[in-house]
């Protein structure tokens, strides 16, 4: 097991959430997602409102998402939230979805189906007009790194979940 660098600590303390939660997205899943989309959803490409290193200040559920994405002259989102805050992230993608923004996300396989309903029930809560599309892939024994050593991390079930 590797020993959390003070950044991890840091971001685990301002943010509120585990240590198990810091995880980068591998290339190995970036190429799923874009041979299953059509679209490149890596850094660059698309947006990230859950970015490591986290910049000082930054707040992903404070921000425009929109704003976010427009330098990058996409409108689309990646997101590889902390699980142990899933619901809150769930609920601002919703929010950000109703503004026109594509979303890819990656959520733990156990929770596909709490995350549909909390997308869906949002939805309905904020009469949202926007009709709520979405699309899902299953991957199992997804890839991820560690965020400071570029190890790969044991192996995840996970669900892609594309609100397009």
């Amino acid at each position: 097991e590797i020993i959390p660098t003070p950044e991890i600590l840091a971001a685990v303390q301002r943010y509120g959430i585990r240590v198990s939660d810091i995880r980068l997205t591998s290339q190995s899943i970036f190429d799923i997602c874009k041979a299953w989309t059509g679209e490149d959803w890596r850094g660059g490409h698309a947006a990230d409102p859950c970015p490591w290193p986290v910049p000082r200040a930054f707040d992903g559920l404070k921000c425009s998402w929109q704003l976010l994405a427009m330098p990058y002259g996409h409108n689309r989102v990646y997101l590889n939230p902390p699980w142990s805050q899933l619901d809150c992230w769930l609920e601002k993608a919703a929010v950000e979805y109703s503004m026109g923004l594509q979303i890819l996300m990656v959520v733990p396989r156990w929770s596909e189906d709490s995350c549909i309903s909390i997308l869906t029930t949002v939805q309905k809560s904020l009469r949202i007009a926007t009709p709520l599309r979405i699309k899902t892939r299953r991957l199992w024994d997804a890839e991820f790194t560690h965020p400071t050593s570029g190890s790969n991390m044991a192996p995840l079930d996970v669900t892609l979940i594309w609100m397009l």
